[in-house]
């Protein structure tokens, strides 16, 4: 009859235990970020109409994990076909969100500070076309003359 009271005293002990184990901490254990959301809309400016099947390319800022060590995190979605895309898993801090399609000119990439537990909203605005090709540093002293090969 002893071993009853006992039992339950050791199990209840043991369940509060547990309690603290499962509070919502994640800010004070090392490695793990609270998480925010990141959602938003990608439209065809010339036409006002959303862009379905566009990449959008979410990039924390880096941050040290006890599994990775120091690293940012990278997610990549698609627009739906509506143009909206949405993402409840980005960890919080500085976040850096792009997007791409082909047929249209990438938007400049757009920044956030998400908070634990924040969201962010973005707007992309998309022209048809291509981007432009890219220059890198010297382009302009290994150009060629236009009359390079010209003999006289």
């Amino acid at each position: 009859m002893t071993r009853k009271p006992i039992l339950l005293l050791a199990l209840l002990g043991m369940a509060l235990c547990l309690i603290p184990a499962c509070a919502d901490d994640d800010a004070a254990t090392p490695g793990i970020r609270p998480l925010g959301t990141i959602m938003g809309r990608v439209i065809d400016i010339s036409i006002d109409e959303p862009i379905p099947n566009c990449t959008v390319t979410i990039t924390t800022e880096p941050f040290t994990t006890d599994t990775t060590g120091t690293g940012e995190v990278v997610i990549t979605t698609s627009t739906d076909a509506e143009g909206l895309f949405y993402r409840d898993d980005v960890p919080n801090g500085e976040v850096e969100v792009k997007v791409k399609r082909d047929g249209y000119r990438t938007p400049e990439t757009q920044m956030w500070a998400l908070s634990p537990g924040g969201m962010g909203e973005f707007l992309f605005e998309m022209a048809p076309g291509e981007d432009p090709p890219e220059k890198h540093e010297g382009d302009e002293q290994n150009a060629r003359p236009p009359d390079w090969g010209a003999r006289d």
